[in-house]
């Protein structure tokens, strides 16, 4: 009897689920669309779009078909259009409610976006807004679970076995027009193939695609060349970032080695092949890199990033191994390093990609060079931070000079002044001023303020430059710069019109030559140097400021007037700003200098007690600057009698 019961009771189970089961099937079609409205609804609420669809039905018991799906923007403009498509999902993963494609087939699949126009300044100035971080806030957190859930949605969708016919991109603003076309896109059992042909404006392209793909191992690859052995052009980056860029063949790979919702590190890699770039923020000629390598074993948590390392980047021959660490657990803190090991000068130089070093091409170099870096900054703490830089030779020689011969600094030549790309002067090294006719007092100022370890640094001063960056930190701008007088040297006399990205790191290359082979002596570089810096409005040299100011000759000057053309060589325009009308030294703007500068000389003996306490702001105009600063105080009541009030 119990068993006829229990048997009983099994059937009326079974029966019943089969039941519910049956009324499911019956009804599948109405809750897809109520599930499938239910998101559509929350969809164009928050994005403010409209989406409307002919059918979206099943077909069997795990693949849904879709016909007629269209998406509009608020003024009706069709953002994406779909003709048909079916769609098979994994059962086990539908039962336990999760969507996991493992087919898609879609014909006619149209993408058509409007935006905005704005100029590349524009957007590269709202990208830094959007993205930029206060690193002195004391809890910073990165986003891991949604990481993580974007890298394995990324994976699952490229594992799947997709076909779509017929896809089309189009992209329109006021200035630019661009429209990308694949008859075919395929991916079998991992591995993705398609042709795709693009155009923006007058550019025209044709790039073959192809990738393989692994769910399993969590890993994707893609591959990027032109047909037929052409360049490829890169779409979008003239418009976004003002610059021109191509290559032969680009691949990306990315590796999931651990996917979890706190802790991530992934794998990336991507190698390039004649690649060649422009823009005037980075070079004033076209840079092409023949083949470059990066690779970036990255570990991410909620409050740290490591980049191992493990990670490289190479250039032509030249491998640079790197480790980057951000922690933010107690405050910011950075940790970069770079180390190459010792590796041919040869290869170094190069290795540097063509119009990047514009006066090192050519150069011939023998020996060995290593390269190190090491810092580390608490941005909540910065005098704390730590700043190493060192290129160390090993039986380093230069065979022979390159576009520039350095050692014309020691011989006869002529210097060309450029303000904003137009010749203003030319300086002829003859009638510089000896550094022995230049009074001790500025000499000793101008060094001591600008550059204190001049004469035993070789061209690159680490402790200045970390000084000057914990500065910067701690004001959040640019407060102080830390270039030493020869880097100063370097960059007027042969980069004065360079005004991009790497003029800092061809300077310190520059630098190191001279300093490291000692191919002009200190004496002459600092000669050089105060015969053709800028001292005021078109005022260049000693000789010239020491007139237009005090109307003396550079050894006469006296040691409160040395202190005050000290002062100026950062900003020698802003001078007349420095002066009351009647011409004399506002205490105000020059106390601090005077002082701190003043007290640097005693302290290495340079002045005695004496000379220290006569040490004062009241320092008068008597030459030619006097009546400047009266010409431009008459122009500017002039200008402001002309205005006239409502």
């Amino acid at each position: 009897m119990l068993q006829i019961f229990r048997r009983n009771r099994i059937v009326g189970v079974t029966s019943i689920v089969l039941f519910v089961l049956l009324i499911l099937f019956s009804c599948r079609n109405y809750i897809l669309r109520g599930v499938v409205n239910a998101k559509i609804a929350a969809v164009e609420a928050r994005y403010g779009i409209d989406v409307q669809y002919r059918t979206i039905t099943w077909n069997g018991l795990r693949t849904i078909r879709i016909a007629d799906f269209f998406v509009y923007d608020a003024h009706r403009n069709t953002l994406v259009s779909l003709s048909k498509a079916k769609v098979l999902l994994a059962f086990k993963e539908l039962i336990r409610g999760k969507v996991n494609p493992l087919q898609v087939n879609a014909d006619s699949l149209n993408v058509m976006l409007r935006g905005l126009s704005l100029a590349p300044s524009e957007a590269a100035a709202l990208s830094a807004e959007t993205f930029s971080v206060d690193t002195t806030q004391h809890d910073i957190r990165f986003d891991t679970r949604n990481i993580n859930r974007l890298l394995r949605l990324v994976i699952g969708i490229s594992t799947s076995d997709i076909n779509i016919t017929n896809f089309s991109f189009q992209y329109a603003d006021s200035a630019t027009q661009f429209y990308l076309q694949a008859p075919s896109i395929s991916s079998l059992d991992g591995k993705f193939s398609s042709t795709i042909s693009y155009s923006e404006n007058s550019m025209k392209g044709v790039v073959v695609a192809t990738g393989q793909t692994s769910k399993h191992n969590r890993t994707i690859r893609f591959g990027f060349y032109g047909a037929n052995g052409e360049i490829v052009e890169i779409p979008f980056i003239n418009r976004l970032l003002g610059a021109q860029a191509s290559f032969s063949s680009l691949n990306i790979s990315l590796d999931g080695t651990l996917l979890q919702s706190d802790s991530i590190m992934v794998s990336v890699g991507a190698n390039v092949s004649n690649l060649l770039f422009y823009h005037a923020l980075v070079s004033d000629r076209q840079v092409m890199l023949q083949s470059g390598d990066a690779h970036f074993d990255i570990a991410l948590s909620s409050q740290k990033i490591t980049i191992d390392s493990t990670s490289f980047i190479r250039m032509n021959s030249l491998t640079v191994p790197f480790y980057v660490n951000v922690d933010t657990r107690s405050s910011v803190k950075l940790k970069v390093a770079a180390n190459t090991g010792f590796v041919k000068a040869a290869d170094l130089f190069g290795s540097l990609p063509q119009g990047l070093f514009t006066t090192l091409e050519g150069i011939g170099v023998s020996g060995e060079l290593r390269y190190m870096l090491q810092t580390d900054i608490d941005f909540l703490n910065p005098d704390s931070l730590k700043f190493f830089s060192s290129l160390e030779p090993r039986n380093f020689r230069l065979v022979h000079q390159g576009a520039t011969d350095f050692t014309a600094l020691s011989d006869t030549f002529t210097h060309s002044v450029y303000v904003n790309g137009s010749l203003v002067r030319q300086l002829h090294s003859p009638s510089f001023v000896p550094i022995s006719s230049i009074s001790s007092y500025l000499v000793s100022a101008v060094v001591a303020s600008e550059d204190g370890g001049y004469w035993s640094h070789k061209g690159f001063d680490a402790e200045g430059f970390r000084y000057a960056l914990a500065k910067n930190i701690k004001q959040k701008r640019f407060a102080r710069g830390g270039s030493t007088i020869s880097q100063q040297l370097v960059k007027n006399i042969y980069l004065n019109q360079k005004k991009n990205l790497m003029r800092k790191a061809e300077e310190a290359l520059i630098v190191w030559l001279i300093e490291n082979n000692q191919l002009v002596s200190k004496e002459r570089m600092l000669q050089v140097y105060f015969n053709i810096i800028e001292w005021g409005p078109n005022v260049y040299g000693v000789r010239e400021a020491s007139q237009f100011y005090f109307d003396v000759e550079p050894k006469d000057l006296s040691l409160n007037q040395s202190l005050y053309l000290a002062s100026i060589v950062p900003s020698p325009l802003s001078y007349r700003f420095r002066f009351d009308s009647l011409g004399v030294l506002r205490n105000d703007v020059a106390s601090d200098f005077f002082h701190f500068v003043s007290n640097t000389l005693f302290t290495r003996g340079l002045i005695n007690q004496q000379e220290l306490d006569s040490v004062n702001t009241n320092v008068f105009l008597t030459g030619e600057a006097l009546n400047y600063l009266k010409r431009v105080a008459v122009d500017s009541v002039s200008m402001d009698s002309t205005i006239t009030f409502n």
